[in-house]
């Protein structure tokens, strides 16, 4: 296989939130001695992945590999996904969407997820999670059953203060599993409708 000059090779894959660069560099060019090249590729989004190597000068074909299958690793944090957000599986922050305004005294939805360090979410249980707000005049929410499914959603958040709300999700679960990172959310709550006078 001595092959001159040596090919220059970039690497991508379908997962599309992995690092494009890989861990030793992308491109490279193949070594001399064996016609190889080690990119360190490292995939972060559960499912079904390919990565396909091209010649940047044409020379020769590219070529695509089988599917690489990638699961879940252990469970490491919760992800608090508000109304307007939906959970992104290979992003660190775990949620896309843009966060929208909530109305003072109208109840909302908010669902808690357990992940992994990728956002990848994890079939594991949690009990309790203490889920409040830091609205100080907000109903206190108490603590909630995270279900085997890994998620848990929460249909009666109603805060009462117009004002910045941080919406905080702890792991207060002991028993025998590693304590999950701390989860949380920062939306915009505005003034209900006008409807007494106050002196």
């Amino acid at each position: 296989k001595n092959v001159a000059p040596m090919p220059s090779v970039h690497l991508t894959t379908t997962d599309p939130h992995a690092d494009p660069a890989f861990i030793f560099g992308n491109p490279q060019t193949l070594a001399s001695s064996n016609a190889s090249a080690t990119f360190g590729a490292v995939l972060v989004t559960t499912g079904a992945w390919t990565f396909t190597a091209t010649d940047q000068g044409g020379t020769y074909t590219a070529t695509t590999s089988t599917n690489v299958v990638v699961v879940a690793g252990a469970a490491k944090k919760l992800v608090v996904a508000v109304p307007n957000q939906t959970l992104t599986p290979g992003l660190q922050g775990g949620v896309t969407g843009t966060v929208i305004a909530q109305t003072a005294g109208t109840p909302f939805t908010v669902t808690i997820y357990a992940t992994d360090q990728y956002s990848n979410l994890v079939s594991t249980g949690r009990n309790p999670v203490a889920v409040f707000t830091n609205d100080p005049y907000a109903i206190n929410m108490g603590s909630f059953t995270l279900s085997s499914s890994g998620q848990l959603t929460i249909a009666t958040i109603t805060v009462q203060t117009a004002q910045i709300t941080r919406l905080t999700a702890v792991d207060n679960n002991t028993s025998g599993s590693p304590i999950l990172t701390t989860g949380f959310s920062t939306f915009t709550v505005t003034a209900a409708q006008a409807s007494k006078l106050q002196l």
